[in-house]
C-alpha cells in the first residue's frame, strides 16, 4: 500500500514540475512580430493616383456580389494607407485598406470603430482612422 501510495505521490510531484517549466517557457517563448510593414509610396505614385484609381481596384473586394447599387468614395488617404464608405443603397459600411507591394487590399469592413490592435498591427496613422476601440 506504501509502495502505491508514493508512486502516485511521485507521479503527482513530477506532473506539478513538468506543467510549471512548460507553462514558463510557453509564456516566456519569443513571440514573432505582427505588425506589417508598409512601404511609404514614391512621390511620383501618390501624386498621379486618383480617389477613383483606389476605388476601382478596390471594388471586387468592397462589393463581390457586384450589387447593381452599389457605390464607394474614399474619404481619407495618407500615403498607403485610405479609409473610406461603401454603400449598396439601402445600407452600407466604413472600410480600410493599405497598400502593400503595388496593390490596395481592405483590411477591414465595419459598421463601428475599427479595433485599435488592427489599425495598430498595420500601422494606420490616426488621421485615417481618428478613434478606434
Amino acid at each position: 500500500m506504501n509502495y502505491k501510495i508514493t508512486t502516485v505521490t511521485l507521479l503527482v510531484i513530477l506532473g506539478v514540475v513538468f506543467g510549471a517549466f512548460g507553462t514558463y517557457f510557453f509564456l516566456n517563448r519569443e513571440q514573432p512580430s505582427t505588425k506589417e510593414q508598409v512601404q511609404a509610396p514614391s512621390p511620383t505614385e501618390a501624386a498621379t493616383e486618383s480617389s477613383e484609381d483606389i476605388i476601382k481596384e478596390l471594388t471586387p473586394e468592397l462589393d463581390p456580389d457586384n450589387n447593381p447599387n452599389f457605390s464607394a468614395t474614399v474619404e481619407v488617404r495618407e500615403g498607403n494607407f485610405a479609409q473610406g464608405t461603401a454603400s449598396f443603397g439601402g445600407g452600407g459600411y466604413g472600410w480600410y485598406a493599405v497598400k502593400q507591394n503595388g496593390k490596395w487590399e481592405v483590411i477591414l469592413k465595419t459598421q463601428n470603430e475599427p479595433p485599435c490592435s488592427t489599425m495598430e498591427q498595420y500601422g494606420f496613422p490616426q488621421g485615417v482612422y481618428k478613434t478606434c476601440h
